[in-house]
């Protein structure tokens, strides 16, 4: 007798575990906004994909294990438990192996209801006693002692190139008051990353980066264990700066620093960008998953192309959108202005009028 294998339900089930979580988040079940949960729950595409592998019966002990990795992170990143998670899978690996040897010696097997579910009921108590032995082993989480930043600024620099890139966490960037630097602040880091610095120079122009180096993961991603990067920009010569932030949020105000060039992308998350009051300049503001909130100063004229995705667009009231392109009721293209592209992909794309 021929057998065919069943259809996949990854979708259906999908559309049904989101479906869930937004319903309790918009009951105030699910404290958070979009990209907030996007971070939290994405484990629950390896849940999703290990019941469907059993469902169409193509491994059961190697669907348990990925159950098992998508249980434990999610309940990580709902702090449930804490420490390195990362760390703690990764010297658990050698139970991938154990699962694929089970799982050649049960293909022998005859397949059954039965089995099934005595692979459902397995699953359950490999994910109970994985939280439970994490739970016992894992210690509270440490960051590294704050690492402070700064470059000064040499007379002869009269303008500046910045790059910065970060992982996961929180990046703010400022102006900064003090006009013999240009970058200064303060980086916290959590196990396994750090702040790398490099510098030079070619005629007038100062060249800037700093940048996050080691592994890091979106596991056990809450507001007290994510990095932090506090920096001060110099307000005293023009420069010209891009931004990556892997996940996280950003806040970048640019009041008072001579911005001449902009790029920002944020790959997970919310990032706020509070524009100058004045200004003659590009922009390019890019995220994927999450929030992009863009604020306009009343004072500044502003157009603005967006490209939303499938991402809801709010515009202040008084601005004019023709097509793609939204200006602000200042704007004239004969005087000095601001171009932007704003782009996100999935989520919110704001603009918003302030002082």
């Amino acid at each position: 007798m021929n057998t065919y294998p069943r259809r996949s339900l990854f979708w259906p089930l999908f559309l049904v575990a989101i479906g869930v979580v937004f319903l309790l988040n918009n009951i105030s079940m699910l404290p958070g906004n979009f990209w907030d949960m996007v971070i939290r729950y994405w484990p629950i595409l390896l849940i999703v994909a290990g019941l469907d592998s059993i469902y169409r019966g193509e491994g059961l002990f190697g669907s348990i294990f990925i159950i098992a990795v998508g249980t434990f992170i999610l309940i990580a990143n709902l702090g449930y438990v804490t420490g390195d998670i990362w760390g703690l899978l990764l010297r658990y690996w050698p139970l991938l192996i154990i699962t694929i040897g089970l799982d050649v010696i049960l293909s022998r097997v005859r397949r059954s209801t039965w089995v099934s579910i005595a692979g459902l009921v397995l699953a359950v108590v490999v994910i109970g006693v994985i939280v439970w032995f994490a739970g016992l082993r894992t210690t509270s989480y440490q960051k590294l002692a704050s690492t402070n930043v700064s470059q000064a600024l040499s007379g002869e620099v009269k303008q500046a190139d910045l790059n910065f890139i970060a992982g996961i966490g929180k990046l703010t960037i400022s102006p900064q008051p003090d006009a013999s630097k240009l970058v200064s602040g303060t980086v916290h880091t959590q196990t396994g990353t750090a702040p790398l610095e490099s510098y030079s120079q070619d005629g007038m122009v100062g060249n800037y980066s700093l940048t996050s180096q080691g592994a890091t993961f979106a596991a056990n991603y809450t507001s007290s264990t994510q990095d932090e990067w506090n920096l001060g920009i110099t307000t005293a010569i023009p420069v010209q700066m891009e931004i990556k932030l892997g996940a996280g949020e950003c806040n970048i105000s640019l009041n008072g620093i001579q911005i001449t060039s902009l790029a920002v992308t944020n790959a997970v998350g919310k990032c706020t960008v509070a524009l100058p009051q004045k200004g003659n300049f590009s922009a390019q503001v890019t995220g994927v998953i999450g929030e992009t909130l863009i604020i306009v100063p009343n004072s500044l004229p502003v157009s603005i192309h967006v490209n939303p995705g499938l991402s809801s667009l709010q515009i202040p009231a008084g601005f004019t959108r023709s097509g793609e392109t939204i200006t602000s009721p200042n704007y004239n293209p004969q005087t000095n202005h601001i171009d932007l592209e704003a782009q996100q992909v999935i989520g919110e794309l704001v603009i918003q009028s302030g002082s």
